[in-house]
């Protein structure tokens, strides 16, 4: 199964992300991600490095991923997100922002 093959089948369920680019510019002709990918079946996460030894990482994650407190085994460290959030989702900002924090993830807000 190719990378966005497995990306479309985790929008299928209900998700948030913080990546609002188009899919060719995720994606090459093969469907390869132009990025490092990680994937489960609650998570897709697409990242790379920045010129300060950080990987700049956008998430799709599903809301019962959001909802565990458990840590997501990540293959990478160092990870700082933009998180892009709408003033009137205040629920949902604080669960993404409290699975960003539990993962160790330095993140930043965008409205």
């Amino acid at each position: 199964m190719t990378d966005l093959q497995n990306l479309s089948r985790l929008k299928e369920k209900p998700f948030v992300t913080n990546c609002y680019m188009l899919e060719n510019e995720m994606f090459d002709a093969e469907q390869s991600s132009y990025f490092d990918i990680q994937m489960s079946l609650e998570l897709v996460c697409l990242y790379k490095n920045t010129k300060y030894n950080f990987k700049q990482m956008y998430f799709f994650v599903n809301q019962d991923q959001l909802l565990k407190r458990e840590l997501f085994n990540w293959k990478e460290k160092y990870f700082v997100v933009e998180n892009v959030t709408q003033i009137k989702l205040a629920k949902q900002n604080e669960l993404i922002t409290k699975w960003l924090c539990n993962n160790g993830i330095y993140h930043y807000r965008t409205f």
